[in-house]
């Protein structure tokens, strides 16, 4: 098989490519975690009814399958919601323009770097009304069923005696959560 190579595709870029996937990819989820049980902490009410849709749909028996998950109508409303408000990639990925063009009445030179403000659309205030708030609701329909609008949404066990965690994070390319206390205990219920 005869393939050309790109001149204009370095090394160094395809490094950079790399790390951006391995990178991004493992640091979101893990602050995705991190995240999710922060506002478990925050909202015992919420992780009550996660726990309680996970013994309804998946049992105690065996771990949850990527077959659950359309089952798991509640749980991914949260988790949906936690990325929401939880804002990991602020400003999304960074492109690049490959022609000129215009988006929205700017003109965009071919070239020049785009980022898209991902906090902007998580938190319109017109679309989601109370943006500041941790709804899940907001993410199902009146039968329980998922509802996303993706123009609008693009991306345990508590027993300390200490402060809840914080639900702001640290700024960086991704916001993770800040440092906290948690204590992880099986249910006996």
């Amino acid at each position: 098989m005869n393939v050309k190579s790109d001149p204009s595709f370095t090394d160094d870029q395809l490094m950079s490519l790399c790390l951006d996937l391995f990178m991004a990819g493992s640091e979101t989820t893990s602050n995705t975690l991190g995240f999710s049980v922060v506002y478990m902490l925050e909202y015992p009410e919420v992780q009550k009814k996660v726990q309680d849709e996970m013994d309804e749909i998946v049992g105690r028996n065996r771990w949850p399958a990527l077959q659950d998950r359309i089952k798991l109508k509640y749980t991914e409303a949260v988790l949906m919601e936690i990325q929401r408000r939880a804002n990991i990639p602020p400003l999304g990925i960074a492109h690049r323009a490959t022609r000129a063009t215009s988006l929205f009445g700017y003109f965009i030179p071919k070239g020049t770097i785009v980022l898209t403000s991902l906090y902007s659309v998580h938190m319109d205030e017109k679309f989601w009304k109370d943006p500041s708030a941790f709804r899940p609701e907001r993410f199902l329909d009146e039968c329980g069923n998922l509802i996303v609008n993706e123009k609008y949404f693009a991306p345990f066990g508590y027993d300390y005696d200490g402060p809840l965690p914080q639900l702001e994070g640290f700024d960086g390319v991704t916001i993770s959560p800040k440092p906290f206390k948690a204590k992880l205990i099986p249910r006996i219920d």
